[in-house]
């Protein structure tokens, strides 16, 4: 079961250290000034469902060639000389397509993320009050999750196969981001900040007793609204 677009809250803080005018002739002229970000998002990403979902399923069949050796009548018994004429131990095995199974049951992949963030931001003055800023850099989650399942499989002619499983880790996840925000400035000390976040991190992955989870973060976005104290 895939589940995409999810929206999850969360709490940020960073800082900005102005490092004076750019030396980039384009900008010079509109006072554009550049400098250092450093961050820390948290968020907690929870996601379950009790969906009944279909899986297909493999046959595989092993043939044994007896070699003109024919099969006792059961029940069998050995003798003391030893074993009787034995069979090939290599079969000719063939592979198809199965009947459709139907897996009823719970999943839950719950995760925290506290991602640090340092990087380098360009502050671009649009009107008077108001600029358009623009970050890039590298970031790092600590991904502490766990991952829960309890499932009833059921084959047509086979009957029903219970499983159930959990899996917990906490890993490092690398990545790179990119910002664009608008700040629109209240005062000397004060303003108010709209940003919108793209980041890329490596997949946070749990497996439990032959189920699996997997939290992507190809295309995660961030959108925030905050405020800003200079000083």
């Amino acid at each position: 079961m895939d589940h995409s677009n999810e929206a999850e809250s969360g709490v940020e803080c960073y800082g900005y250290f102005d490092m004076g005018a750019v030396s980039i002739p384009v900008f010079k002229g509109r006072g554009a000034t550049w400098g250092l970000r450093v961050g820390m998002h948290y968020a907690r990403v929870n996601i379950g469902n009790q969906a009944m979902l279909t899986s297909g399923t493999t046959t595989l069949a092993d043939r044994f060639n007896l070699g003109g050796i024919i099969a006792p009548l059961a029940p069998f018994s050995g003798s003391f000389e030893g074993p009787g004429p034995l069979i090939s131990d290599s079969p000719d095995r063939s592979i198809s397509a199965g009947p459709q199974a139907l897996v009823e049951g719970t999943r839950e992949l719950d995760v925290r993320l506290a991602t640090l963030s340092f990087g380098s931001y360009l502050a671009i003055p649009v009107c008077r009050g108001f600029n358009v800023t623009l970050e890039g850099g590298l970031n790092a989650a600590i991904a502490a999750g766990s991952y829960d399942f309890e499932s009833a499989t059921t084959i047509t002619g086979l009957g029903t196969r219970h499983s159930s499983g959990n899996a917990s880790k906490t890993t490092v996840l690398p990545g790179i981001y990119l910002g664009l925000s608008g700040i629109y400035q209240i005062n000397g000390t004060w303003a108010i900040q709209a940003a919108g976040r793209y980041q890329y991190m490596n997949n946070f992955d749990l497996h439990a007793n032959g189920s699996s989870a997997n939290l992507s973060f190809d295309s995660a976005f961030i959108l925030s609204l905050g405020t800003l104290y200079s000083f």
